[in-house]
């Protein structure tokens, strides 16, 4: 990864340049969400967290057009978008989104569905319409690489919506505070995405007609696949569990299951913006590529462990100086999801952008095709046999398509060693055992203070850095290089 950070005005450079706006993109984006999200978790109770759970899928359908969608083609591919062609592919979106709202309104008609649970989730799509829109314009940035103005934009998305959830849950609406909230944050920052990257609306109706436009959208198609598979993946929450063991208990797995993947949405968010444009504009120098990836694997490793290590080691009290005592039932599925994402996430985090980014979209949607089948079947058995902590349980389970990523990257790009991924998994588990040993060996040691928690989670996060740096001495090292050649880029 050294290697591309020493080149300048090339794809390489410019994700250089662009690491810095990424980093205090996701930073506020994380950072505000977390607050904003304590907040909410503070206010609403797990069952009204179960009854907005219908809604919270929706808007991650939503992100996922903002991230994807039928146009992604238009960044993956090598040539710049026609005139006319970002507005014809917006037209064709609209024209799905308005066929799942009529989906909504049918399964209402039918009662299929509550009318309250129908107005939520009709409220919930608008989220749709407003992110093609915003996706159309940013789409060009993407191509590229602008990096600090889509930061700008995302940035001014997440406080919006923060701001308006905050004062919609003071004023005391409940649960439609989360997609009356998410909706206005998307319709400010279209309006910011606008004034950024101003697009022709001159739709080029002729070019949906064009085999080449068509070849791409089935791309786009393909890129959207699996994730409109792990939305109905995800909707398993509130059908299953709600079906089985009522709302309570999908607030509770919903609350966990966040939580527990905080450390990975922020180390995600930024290898997923900057690896899957960089990976579509450098495609065919597959070494470059193969070396950007493992320096995402191995930096990826080092910085989630930081992240991860307090969750693990101090779960019950930062829940119990956190949250009301209600959400103390969560920590058991905290626990079994963090297992999952301490051992794999940074493997997957940075494969799947790149994958996608080669033009391995299909691949991925018949992996997330595998694990939705088998959430749909197993899931209600695991429920049946352990209780809610089953969820957490066939999470773990659907870590098993790994290795299949790992194969597939490797047939692409060449062999790529997983032991810079472990040896910071040894600092952690090192860490984590010292550290736990201390707690069960002093009974006085009292950590329900705000000041004695947050004293033990520093003392435990510098010993991680220096067991780190004593296993992996010459990771750290180029990480620590590696950080300080980004700033300097960002401020030139």
């Amino acid at each position: 990864m050294a290697h591309f950070l020493e080149q300048d005005n090339t794809p390489e450079a410019e994700l250089r340049r662009g690491l810095v706006p990424l980093l205090v993109r996701q930073g506020m984006i994380v950072g505000v969400g977390l607050v904003t999200q304590l907040v909410a978790t503070r206010l609403l109770s797990p069952v009204e967290f179960g009854y907005a759970a219908g809604a919270i899928v929706t808007l991650g359908v939503a992100k996922l057009f903002y991230n994807g969608g039928l146009a992604v083609y238009l960044v993956q591919r090598k040539m710049s978008p026609e005139p006319g062609e970002i507005a014809a592919v917006l037209a064709l979106q609209m024209a799905l989104f308005l066929l799942a709202e009529c989906i909504v309104i049918s399964l209402f008609l039918l009662g299929l569905i509550s009318p309250e649970a129908s107005l939520l989730l009709a409220v919930s799509l608008l989220a749709i319409p407003a992110t093609l829109v915003r996706a159309a314009f940013v789409i060009d940035l993407e191509r590229r690489m602008r990096f600090s103005t889509i930061a700008r934009i995302d940035i001014t998305e997440q406080l919006t919506g923060a701001g308006v959830l905050i004062g919609l849950l003071l004023y005391g609406i409940g649960f439609w505070a989360i997609p009356t909230a998410a909706l206005l944050g998307i319709i400010v920052s279209t309006l910011v995405a606008r004034k950024s990257a101003p697009l022709d609306w001159s739709i080029g109706w002729s070019l949906l007609r064009a085999p080449a436009t068509w070849l791409g959208v089935r791309f786009g198609l393909w890129y959207m696949i699996p994730n409109l598979i792990g939305a109905v993946r995800s909707a398993a929450l509130p059908i299953i569990i709600g079906g089985m063991v009522g709302a309570k208990e999908v607030g509770l797995a919903d609350r966990a299951g966040f939580i527990a993947g905080l450390p990975l949405m922020l180390i995600s968010g930024i290898q997923q913006k900057a690896l899957f444009p960089f990976a579509a504009r450098v495609q065919d120098n597959l070494p470059l590529l193969r070396n950007t990836l493992s320096g995402a694997i191995h930096y990826g490793a080092m910085l989630d462990k930081l992240l991860f290590l307090p969750l693990l080691l101090f779960p019950k009290e930062i829940f119990t100086l956190l949250l009301p005592p209600a959400w103390l039932e969560c920590v058991p599925l905290l626990q079994v999801f963090l297992v999952g994402n301490i051992l794999f996430g940074a493997l997957a985090s940075p494969t799947y952008p790149v994958l996608n980014g080669l033009g391995r979209s299909g691949f991925i949607a018949w992996m997330a095709l595998a694990t939705t089948v088998i959430t749909w079947t197993l899931l209600p058995l695991m429920i049946r046999h352990f209780g809610l902590v089953g969820y957490a349980y066939n999470s773990l389970l659907l870590w098993f398509v790994l290795p299949f990523y790992y194969i597939a990257i490797q047939n692409l790009l060449g062999k790529i060693s997983l032991a810079p991924m472990l040896r910071p998994l040894l600092a952690f588990s090192l860490t984590a055992i010292f550290v736990d040993t201390i707690r069960r060996n002093s009974p006085n040691l009292d950590l329900a203070r705000a000041d004695s928690l947050a004293f033990a989670i520093v003392l435990s996060e510098l010993l991680y850095v220096i067991v780190l740096i004593s296993v992996d001495q010459k990771g750290t090292a180029s990480l620590w290089r590696t950080l300080r050649q980004v700033v300097g880029a960002a401020r030139t």
